[in-house]
């Protein structure tokens, strides 16, 4: 679905919102990193294959001006995947912060005229 570079982005941003108490920087990542990974085979598997066109082509994409409601397909996405995937090192409210930010970033990218990447 993403390079291995779209991925560690998403990880990097997920990492700047969000702290694991207890663990070093270099763990906070690796978890971190190992989750967007579930996450992302979860929704390659479950959403629409147009959806993840408008990660490749920034011409497609949701059109916040013709109404699309983001928030909500964001809401949904957050809750779905924090019922299927699980990090057996972090509480489910830390999971739902991770699953939002990645969300976040992803839906992002999924806006017309926006990139995932640096």
């Amino acid at each position: 679905m993403l390079s291995n570079e779209q991925v560690t982005f998403i990880a990097e941003k997920i990492n700047e919102k969000v702290d694991l108490p207890v663990l070093g920087e270099k763990a906070e990542f690796a978890i971190i990193k190992k989750a967007v990974k579930k996450v992302l085979k979860l929704l390659e598997d479950e959403i629409p294959e147009e959806y993840l066109d408008f990660l490749q082509d920034t011409a497609k994409g949701f059109d916040p001006e013709q109404g699309t409601n983001i928030q909500l397909i964001k809401d949904n996405i957050v809750e779905f995947v924090n019922k299927k995937v699980d990090i057996p090192l972090l509480g489910e409210d830390t999971e739902k912060e991770v699953f939002s930010v990645a969300v976040d970033v992803l839906i992002d990218a999924m806006t017309k005229n926006k990139r995932l990447g640096k």
